[in-house]
This record gives structure tokens, C-alpha cells and sequence, in this order.
């Protein structure tokens, strides 16, 4: 035997080798994937057991509540046929009582008209005297309507007289010499004294000449109560005047503590609490400034 029939031989076993091989990988591979259908199919027949028997206990569950919600309907419809029954049975009692109450509407109706026929014919009496009674009553409504408006007119006239006559009346009986100081604010009668109530002017130097007098006390102290009397009625009468209502009087409080932006002191005291109060003072309040201090006197 030469070599190249000993080298075929060996060649030949090799590929027989080789070929066992494979076949036994091939025959392993095949029982693996036998393998892994049968637990696939094995899982997925125990996950149908299971869904079926999930299904079946939802089927009994459905069952049960479907009994119980027949029995429920059952009972409501017994409920209902009973109601209906009472109802019926008080419809017939309402329909009873509704023919009652007719009948007694229809005979009120009845005595109603009975009344109203009797009624008539005593507004038929009245209509005379119901006629007279509005004649009088407007003659009299006439009258009232008069009255009031002469008691206004006299209302208002008092109104304005006493404006002017308060005032007047403390002026005139000041001394002459008191008098001749004021001519140049209030001048020489009557109509330049009510004239003067309308000019702020008047107002400055009536408080000025008050305060003098106060502070100098050269007058007796009966003229500087008229005086001080005098400006109050004269600012007052003033104030009723101003459509703006732009001045108000300051009226410090007795036992009020002194503030030096509203009050000015009499004497040497610097401060205290308001003992008297000798002059009001004047206050803008559209500006918001005070125009005089009121004048006082601290202890």
C-alpha cells in the first residue's frame, strides 16, 4: 500500500469523524428545541387553565350579582305597586276634598256677590257726600299749602334777621368810643354794619382789635366779653355766607394740653393746660393753615 492510499483512508475517517459530529450537535439541537416547545406549550396550556378558571369564578360572580339585582328590581317593584296604591287611594281623598272645597267656594262666591250688590248701593248713597268731602278737602289742602309756605317765607325772613339783628344788637350798644374805633370796619349805620358781615376783611380786623384789647386790658372786662360775644356772631354770620365753607372757628377745650401750631398764651407761661379760652381762633380748612391761634390762658 503506497502512502497516497494511507492519506485517502485517513482523509476519509476525518470526514466520517466530522460528520458524526455534527449530526450528534444537529440531533442535541433538535431535542432542545423539542425541549423548549414543550415547556412553551405546557406554559401557555397552564395559563389558559388559569384564565379559564378566572373566567368561570367571574362567570359565577356575575351570576350571583345578576340573582341578587333580579330580587332587588323584584322588591322595588313591589315597593312601587304599593305606592301607587296609596297614592291612588289619597288622589280619591284629595279629589274628594277638592269637590268639597268647590262647593263651599261656589256658595262664598254666591254671598260675595250677595255683598257686593249691597255695596254698590251704599257707594251709590256715599257718592254725594264723597264729593263734598273732596271739595272740602281740596279748599283745605289749598289753605295748608298757603299756610306753609308763609309760615317758610316767615321761617326764612326770622332766618335772616336774626343773622343780621344779633350782631347788630351787641354793636350798637358797645361805647361810642368803642364804636368810633370799629366805624372803619362796620361804618356809620345799619347797611354798611350788615355789608360788612360779607367781607372777610371785616372778620381780620374785628380779631385784631379784640386781641388788642385783651391783651392791653384797657377796657373793662364787661366790653371785652361783648366784643369777644361780637366777633363770634359776626364770624358765624360770615361762615353762613360763604358758599365754601372755607373757615371753621378753633375751640380749644378746657384741660386741653397747649399746642403752639393752634393756641397762643396770654402772659408768660410758655405752657399748660387750657384754663380759659379768651378769643377763638380761625382755620383754613381748604389750605389747611391756621389763619389766627386761639387765645388763651394755661395753668
Amino acid at each position: 500500500m503506497d502512502e497516497k492510499t494511507v492519506d485517502l483512508n485517513k482523509i476519509e475517517d476525518l470526514l466520517k469523524e466530522q460528520n458524526r459530529v455534527q449530526t450528534t450537535e444537529i440531533k442535541n439541537q433538535i431535542q432542545e428545541i423539542k425541549n423548549l416547545l414543550e415547556n412553551q406549550q405546557k406554559t401557555e396550556l397552564a395559563s389558559i387553565k388559569s384564565d379559564n378558571i378566572e373566567l368561570k369564578h367571574s362567570n359565577d360572580k356575575l351570576e350571583t350579582d345578576l340573582k341578587n339585582k333580579s330580587e332587588e328590581c323584584n322588591n322595588l317593584k313591589k315597593q312601587i305597586e304599593a305606592q301607587n296604591l296609596n297614592y291612588n287611594f289619597k288622589i280619591q281623598q284629595l279629589e274628594q276634598q277638592k269637590s268639597e272645597k268647590d262647593n263651599e267656594i261656589q256658595q262664598l262666591k254666591q254671598k260675595k256677590s250677595d255683598f257686593l250688590s249691597e255695596l254698590n248701593s251704599l257707594n251709590q248713597k256715599n257718592n254725594d257726600q264723597e264729593s263734598t268731602i273732596k271739595k272740602l278737602q281740596q279748599q283745605n289742602d289749598d289753605f295748608s299749602r298757603k299756610n306753609e309756605s308763609l309760615n317758610h317765607l316767615i321761617s326764612e325772613y326770622q332766618g335772616k334777621y336774626d343773622i343780621y339783628e344779633q350782631p347788630y344788637s351787641v354793636y350798637i350798644d358797645l361805647p361810642d368810643n368803642i364804636k368810633q374805633r370799629l366805624i372803619n370796619i362796620f361804618g356809620k349805620d345799619n347797611y354798611d354794619f350788615n355789608a360788612a358781615l360779607y367781607k372777610w376783611n371785616s372778620i381780620e380786623g374785628l380779631w385784631d382789635y379784640t386781641q388788642r384789647r385783651i391783651i392791653e386790658e384797657d377796657e373793662k372786662q364787661k366790653i371785652i366779653n361783648e366784643l369777644v360775644e361780637l366777633f363770634n356772631l359776626v364770624f358765624d354770620a360770615y361762615r353762613t355766607f360763604d358758599k365754601e365753607k372755607k373757615y371753621e372757628p378753633i375751640k380749644p377745650n378746657i384741660g386741653e394740653k397747649f399746642d403752639s401750631d393752634k393756641h397762643s398764651i396770654k402772659g408768660t407761661k410758655t405752657d399748660g393746660l387750657v384754663d380759659e379760652v379768651l378769643l377763638e381762633g380761625i382755620f383754613d380748612s381748604k389750605l389747611k393753615k391756621v389763619i389766627f391761634k386761639a387765645f388763651v390762658k394755661v395753668k
